[in-house]
């Protein structure tokens, strides 16, 4: 027996690791896809540029300006109005720039302003940080079926499982979000929230120690504590049922828990939002054999009608606020 343990380890932690390989998958191949398109919008701009035959570096470098996250280039002074250090330097780095052949460059370093290639780091590096968040967000999405069933006078929601495969992917990155060059309002997916953040001194320490871990858990908790008191105050919380937001999922989908987890903006005024939610389609009892499979194609189209954790698009679709 010993050595069929040995040789067959148990499906659990063969399934585990399959998912944990498959994650990462996901993310390297979302960050080279997205890193090669943003690399190849900013050579597109400059090539354009370079092909009006401007006279001098300053014209090309207005024009370079006139995209997003890069309307800082070639000004003067210092930028200012920055709470976190290392934004600040970068920003001035912009600031500083007035050659657009040094543009690529700059865009591969501009963290924490924008990820050239999508992904910013994980700012919970641990699998017991990563437990701390997950707990707290089960906890706090527990009591949010509760509450929101009772309030519409709904059945119990039953158990809300953890939101495992959300831990998975904060071992890989804190957030997913386009630069969005173009400004159309695509919104990131805040997956760790604003868990461990602007505290670039304690994430860049070694995690060698016993008391560093104990430290940065100790942080992590502290950060998890004001989470939760956060989401659940109904002034600041960003659960789906407490927050004011001009999108909504849609009508055909059902949902017991779950928060927002991004907006995107078009000028001043959001256009899209990114959720993080237990749902499922709503199932439909007219639904007749021929139209049944119609959407099978779609990702997540055969278990769209199971409640599972999934991430949910929502876009405002009206003409004016």
């Amino acid at each position: 027996m010993a050595d069929q343990t040995t040789t067959n380890p148990p499906p659990a932690i063969a399934t585990a690791s399959d998912a944990d390989s498959t994650m990462r998958q996901a993310v390297d191949r979302f960050r080279a896809r997205m890193g090669a398109a943003n690399r190849q919008f900013i050579h597109d701009r400059i090539a354009e540029i370079e092909d009006h035959g401007l006279a001098n570096e300053q014209e090309k470098i207005q024009r370079m300006a006139e995209w997003r996250h890069f309307g800082a280039l070639d000004s003067d002074g210092e930028s200012g109005g920055y709470n976190n250090p290392a934004a600040e330097r970068t920003a001035n780095q912009f600031r500083r720039t007035r050659r657009l052949a040094e543009v690529p460059a700059l865009a591969e370093d501009a963290l924490p302003l924008f990820a050239i290639d999508g992904i910013y780091p994980t700012r919970l590096r641990t699998d017991e940080a990563r437990h701390i968040y997950l707990d707290t967000l089960q906890e706090v999405f527990q009591r949010q079926a509760e509450e929101w069933a009772a309030a519409e006078g709904e059945e119990p929601p039953g158990l809300i499982p953890r939101c495992d495969e959300l831990g998975r992917f904060l071992t890989y990155a804190h957030e997913v979000a386009d630069p969005d060059f173009r400004r159309s309002g695509v919104a990131p997916f805040k997956a760790g929230l604003y868990i461990m953040s602007g505290l670039d001194e304690l994430l860049t320490e070694g995690l060698d120690s016993n008391e560093q871990l104990e430290r940065y858990h100790e942080r992590v908790r502290q950060e998890c504590t004001r989470l939760r008191e956060n989401l659940e105050d109904d002034q600041v919380s960003r659960l789906i049922n407490k927050i004011s937001i001009i999108a909504t999922p849609d009508c055909d989908m059902e949902v017991k828990a779950g928060l927002i987890t991004g907006e995107g903006y078009v000028g001043h005024y959001p256009r899209w939002y990114s959720a993080y939610l237990y749902c499922r389609q709503r199932p439909d009892d007219n639904e007749d054999d021929e139209t049944k499979g119609e959407n099978d194609d779609a990702p997540d189209a055969r278990n769209i009608q199971d409640w599972r954790w999934r991430v949910v698009f929502m876009e405002f679709e009206g003409d004016s606020y």
